[in-house]
């Protein structure tokens, strides 16, 4: 009888290799469910981005119509000169600018918010001309630099009229914050604010008066 040699088994090519000698065995690591959720979303996420950058970068088909045109023509004219487009909230002289600055000064310090104690910081800055451009302090220094071009007597320094109106607007803006600090703290720029409000008065009592000569 001759024997018949079998030959060897068919070694898989999935066999995993054989690791060098003087090396740590390597351990397969399953991949998680949730890293491949993970990972979906990332690539999700990724493909949303991309679509709205597309999107925000792409043309449109047709021209905008005549009045889109001018609502987008409006838009970009605001964007990039609206404080130059604004007008002048006083359309009267430098000077009768001035004797209404007086009178707006005056009804403020005739607010009986003063005496209740709790005047907002925004209503005495709007009246300082440091929020909003409807009263007449908005821009007064043009119309100062008008007065005092005519170089008339017995006035306050040009500089030290404009310093107390930023002070007072400085303290007026304390007030809206000096509640975190409590009652007293409130109180303390409120009461200052009301002195700054009267050396501003001061000033435009003489200034107004001169306004009025001028």
């Amino acid at each position: 009888l001759h024997l018949v040699q079998r030959p060897a088994p068919f070694q898989s090519l999935m066999t995993p290799p054989q690791r060098a000698p003087g090396l740590p065995a390597l351990r397969r690591r399953a991949l998680r469910p949730t890293s491949l959720l993970s990972a979906t979303a990332l690539c999700l996420s990724v493909a949303v981005c991309l679509k709205g950058l597309a999107d925000a970068f792409t043309l449109p088909a047709q021209a905008p119509s005549d009045g889109r045109r001018a609502a987008l023509a409006s838009a970009a004219a605001a964007a990039l000169g609206g404080a130059a487009l604004a007008p002048a909230a006083w359309a009267g002289s430098k000077l009768e600018q001035i004797v209404a600055s007086e009178k707006a000064l005056e009804k403020l310090r005739a607010d009986p918010c003063w005496e209740r104690v709790d005047c907002e910081g925004d209503d005495i800055r709007r009246v300082a001309g440091t929020v909003g451009t409807v009263s007449p302090l908005f821009r007064i220094k043009e119309a100062l630099i008008e007065l005092y071009s005519d170089d008339p007597p017995n006035l306050p320094e040009l500089e030290d009229v404009l310093v107390h109106i930023s002070q007072m607007d400085f303290l007026a803006y304390s007030t809206i914050f000096a509640m975190n600090g409590g009652p007293d703290n409130f109180k303390k720029y409120h009461g200052q604010t009301s002195d700054a409000l009267d050396v501003c008065l001061k000033d435009f009592h003489i200034l107004a008066k001169a306004a009025k000569t001028g």
